[in-house]
């Protein structure tokens, strides 16, 4: 497990759990790496150029994976909020155990180690509330771009949201999984 990043294996397994919580009845078909462009930006009638040259969109460094399961594409960047307050609480679980070799006693180890399991707890109980919560239903895919191996649709909100698969492998999948769905894009 990377401090900051989740991993694909890590992921994996906390996308299947928050899938059969969400959605009982369906399973994760596919997981892959993607780029996407930030939820907001850019327009639905942007030329295709235009949207892979402006900055941020899909060719930018947004690393994430995005699962496919039979009715919907769910969206998770590696590198979350949760990873942050995940990288403090080590930090301060460090400082802790550098209290205890080090400091007056086992006061300050007990108060800093005590802050840094509460906000580990707490960045685990977010990251199993928060995985998996951009996902973009079958029937709310707009278009596809076979050549560019990009898909857009819009998000429960009403967000207008733009991935892109580079493996063209894993996008065949999507792309079989979407037709199978009853959403032929020509």
């Amino acid at each position: 497990m990377s401090l900051l990043r989740y991993s694909e294996p890590e992921l994996r397994v906390l996308l299947a759990r928050a899938i059969s919580v969400r959605w009982p009845g369906e399973r994760m078909v596919i997981l892959t790496p993607c780029r996407a462009d930030q939820p907001g930006g850019g327009l639905a009638s942007e030329p295709d150029g235009e949207a892979a040259e402006r900055p941020g969109w899909a060719n930018g460094g947004v690393d994430a994976l995005v699962a496919a399961t039979q009715s919907r594409l769910i969206y998770q960047e590696r590198l979350t909020h949760t990873g942050v307050v995940r990288a403090i609480a080590f930090i301060l679980a460090t400082v802790a155990v550098a209290t205890l070799f080090f400091g007056d006693g086992l006061v300050g180890f007990a108060i800093v180690g005590t802050a840094a399991l509460v906000l580990w707890s707490a960045a685990k109980i977010a990251a199993l509330i928060t995985v998996g919560h951009t996902s973009l239903e079958f029937g709310r895919v707009e278009s596809v771009d076979h050549l560019g191996q990009r898909i857009q649709g819009t998000v429960h909100p009403g967000t207008t949201f733009r991935l892109r698969v580079p493996d063209s492998s894993d996008f065949r999948v999507i792309l079989s999984l979407l037709n199978g769905y009853g959403r032929a894009m020509a």
